[in-house]
């Protein structure tokens, strides 16, 4: 999944960006449907621009499976002068090296705790602040039990090692969700439970 991915960071610089009012565009999809023409047209004249530049391709950069794509999207965003493209690539695979030990870590103190059993979040926070602390933010304890929720859902699902975390139906007396951990017939690497994604459509430029 890693290589399959390129990171967009957004930095909405407040504790909580769900919470933001302050937009230019307050109902995006409405303004993105009002606009899509100007839009649609934006984006063909960056390709038609680079058509009459002759289709330059990019080769600073290389994304293993989606060569061509990079190639030419690269290509694109250069013959503009757009500058960035695949830059932090170093970074992406370095966080993310880092966040998958952090998880893996998180996964075997619980199942040693309780050997996966159905656990509440309020219990598994104790064992992420130790073992999943910067992934958690530089909030309040409100704020970081908040991102350790939608963490864990991102991963439903996920497989860490001989473990598969799972997200129970029946919910604990105050209706709050419970977490599990359930063996998986061998042990296989850390994945995200998504079929394969298509390669990127890319543009096939005619060079006659």
């Amino acid at each position: 999944m890693l290589r399959r991915s390129v990171q967009v960071r957004l930095d909405a610089q407040v504790e909580d960006p769900s919470a933001r009012e302050k937009f230019k565009h307050k109902d995006l999809r409405s303004w993105v449907k009002q606009n899509r023409g100007e839009l649609i047209g934006a984006v063909l004249t960056l390709v038609q621009h680079w058509f009459a530049s002759h289709c330059p391709l990019f080769k600073d950069r290389t994304l293993g499976s989606f060569e061509r794509w990079v190639q030419v999207v690269g290509g694109i965003l250069g013959a503009a002068d757009i500058p960035g493209f695949l830059e932090n690539r170093d970074r992406f695979r370095h966080d993310a090296d880092e966040e998958g030990a952090a998880w893996q870590s998180f996964i075997i103190r619980w199942a040693a705790k309780s050997d996966g059993a159905p656990t509440g979040v309020e219990e598994l926070f104790k064992i992420a602040e130790a073992e999943l602390g910067p992934l958690l933010g530089d909030g309040n304890e409100h704020s970081q039990r908040t991102r350790f929720g939608i963490l864990l859902k991102q991963h439903r699902d996920w497989v860490f090692g001989e473990w598969k975390l799972i997200l129970e139906d029946i919910k604990d007396r105050k209706n709050r969700s419970r977490w599990s951990l359930a063996r998986v017939p061998r042990a296989i690497e850390l994945r995200a439970p998504d079929p394969t994604p298509a390669e990127p459509m890319m543009l096939q430029p005619d060079y006659r």
